[in-house]
């Protein structure tokens, strides 16, 4: 039973690689047998390439506020702390325009430094007030997940390279899509539903 569940979770990796994080392409798959016709060699092969980790919704902590949300993720590939994702903690998920105001960066502050340190702060690295929440959070030793658009080993927007490097190295940097997917139009309103699906509070 272990080893059917292991070939599973490595399928499902597998058709997120393969199809580069697209919901609708994996499940298609899989209501096709794809995986019949995939030699298990390739799968494993594909899996031991990753350099990050995964975690699946076949995995026994995988977030029960995930499996609630609109087609929750298949795969999450992740640098960092995967138990800030516990359903145990208390979230709160700050997103707003790309181009931020002074009311909005005043705004953005005052939440963060008043933010209790046990809750765990979400956005989206994106510019504007997704990085002011996250610079903020980093600032007031507030923990911080960031849900990326774009592959997990992309980093955008790249000047944010160096938040990038210390969500990854301290706290949680988590997507959907593998590898270095690049950012698309579509792949935003996609990643707002983890962003919405985790968060407890959204402001």
């Amino acid at each position: 039973m272990a080893q059917v569940c292991s070939n599973s979770r490595k399928l499902l990796i597998y058709l997120a690689v393969k199809y580069q994080g697209d919901f609708g392409k994996v499940l298609t798959a899989l209501q096709l047998k794809e995986d019949i016709e995939t030699p298990y060699e390739v799968v494993e092969e594909v899996c031991n390439s990753l350099k990050c980790k995964t975690m699946t919704f076949l995995d026994y902590d995988y977030p029960e506020k995930l499996k609630k949300i609109y087609r929750p993720p298949l795969v999450l590939f992740y640098y960092g702390d995967i138990t800030l994702l516990g359903d145990q903690q208390k979230t709160i998920a700050v997103v707003g325009s790309r181009q931020a105001s002074d009311y909005g960066k005043e705004v953005t502050e005052k939440i963060l430094s008043e933010m209790p340190k046990d809750c765990i702060l979400v956005s989206g690295l994106a510019r504007g007030i997704d990085t002011l929440a996250h610079e903020a959070a980093l600032n007031h030793r507030v923990r911080t997940i960031a849900i990326l658009g774009s592959g997990i080993a992309y980093c955008y927007p790249s000047e944010n390279r160096h938040l990038y490097e210390k969500i990854k190295n301290n706290y949680l940097l988590l997507s959907e899509y593998p590898s270095l997917v690049e950012p698309k139009q579509v792949n935003f309103p996609q990643r707002n539903r983890i962003i919405v699906g985790l968060a407890d509070v959204l402001i």
